[in-house]
């Protein structure tokens, strides 16, 4: 049985989360300080204490507030002997996964982590696009997205399940797409994350990321992760470089990358979630939650 940490994105900060284990943790609460002062951010603060309420509404709080707390989860496991085989992520949690394979040294880790949210928070400000969940039965999501294709404003950018696909949107464009949605007998949960993630929608992002991916020394990584831009396993360094460009682009192809796991690993590995909301969900294995 081979053991998988999975990260989430942006959307799973939830607020509060480690305290209890910063209190009575020494390794999840020297973790957090590491990064706090690598930072120079009040990471305590933006998790539990006054900051936790901006949290959510800020891509670059979120994206700092959840790679603290997984690599403070990640840590405190490792402490009890708990390793993992492999990582895996969901859209911020792909990137977050790359840091803690050992890919990038943790003072790289933190300015990737940090640079990426600061670019999103930026392109926040022009609030041009949006995420909007949509929800039905397997026919009904093949078929909608067949007739959506068409559309020149609109993008998958999350292939969550047979049954859930998330579409990067214009803002003046989801109302309509809202209606023509429920009109297929279709559920829609707008994500209201402030940015068209995964589409031509960040491209700018992608190109300033670019750049600065290319000033990081990357090594191999330690432990291989599973990515869901590619849907297999990646092990060099070259290839956590490019999938990092990439990744801000390319939809998230979660499912198809659920089944290379099975399929790579024969159905044999069970999922520890270093998260503290319930946005991921196992189908193909029953998930731990450390929390």
């Amino acid at each position: 049985m081979k053991t998988i940490f999975l990260s989430s994105g942006q959307g799973s900060f939830v607020p509060g989360a480690g305290m209890s284990e910063y209190e009575r943790i020494p390794v999840f609460s020297a973790a957090i300080d590491e990064i706090s002062s690598i930072l120079k951010e009040d990471i305590p603060s933006l998790c539990w204490g006054p900051s936790r309420v901006k949290v959510r509404n800020s891509p670059y709080l979120s994206h700092i507030a959840l790679w603290a707390l997984n690599y403070a989860l990640y840590q405190s496991l490792k402490a009890t002997g708990i390793t993992p085989e492999f990582l895996m992520g969901h859209s911020l949690g792909e990137i977050i996964s790359f840091c803690l394979s050992g890919a990038l040294t943790i003072s790289d880790a933190c300015k990737l982590i940090a640079y990426r949210g600061m670019l999103f928070e930026e392109n926040k400000k022009n609030n041009e696009s949006d995420l909007v969940a949509v929800i039905g039965d397997h026919d009904q999501i093949g078929s909608f997205i067949s007739e959506i294709s068409v559309m020149p404003s609109i993008y998958a950018a999350n292939f969550n399940l047979p049954t859930q696909v998330v579409f990067a949107i214009a803002n003046k464009d989801i109302e309509i797409f809202n209606k023509f949605a429920c009109k297929k007998g279709l559920r829609v949960v707008p994500l209201k994350i402030g940015n068209g993630c995964h589409s031509p929608y960040v491209a700018s992002i992608q190109r300033q990321l670019e750049t600065f991916v290319d000033s990081l020394d990357i090594d191999d990584p330690k432990v291989p992760v599973f990515s869901c831009v590619t849907s297999d396993v990646v092990i060099k360094a070259t290839e956590v470089r490019n999938i990092i460009k990439q990744q801000i682009l390319s939809p998230v192809h979660w499912w198809k990358t659920l089944d290379r796991v099975a399929q790579y690993l024969n159905n044999k590995f069970q999922f520890i979630d270093l998260n503290y909301s319930n946005v991921i969900k196992g189908p193909r294995s029953a998930i731990i939650v450390v929390t």
